[in-house]
C-alpha cells in the first residue's frame, strides 16, 4: 500500500514559521492543496517554497525541520 500524502494544517504551517496560528492572517499563504470540509491543507514542499520566496523584512537562512518531517505519520 502506498504511503498516505501528508498535508500541513494551519497549526503545522504556524509551527514551521515559528509564529502563533492566530497570526497567520497577516500572511498571504498560497492556495491550499486540499480542502477537507472547511479545513485547509498544504503540501510541506509548497509551504517551504513559498517561505523561500515571500517578501519579508529579514530573511532567516534556514527554517528548522518540522516535527512531522522526522517521524512517520501515525
Amino acid at each position: 500500500m502506498s504511503k498516505p500524502i501528508q498535508y500541513w494544517s494551519r497549526t503545522d504551517v504556524a509551527t514551521y514559521l515559528g509564529v502563533l496560528p492566530s497570526s497567520l492572517g497577516r500572511y498571504k499563504l498560497p492556495e491550499p492543496d486540499v480542502l477537507v470540509g472547511t479545513a485547509r491543507g498544504w503540501l510541506p514542499e509548497r509551504i517551504r517554497a513559498w517561505d523561500q520566496t515571500r517578501p519579508r523584512a529579514s530573511r532567516r537562512s534556514e527554517r528548522p525541520e518540522h516535527p512531522s518531517d522526522s517521524s512517520p505519520a501515525a
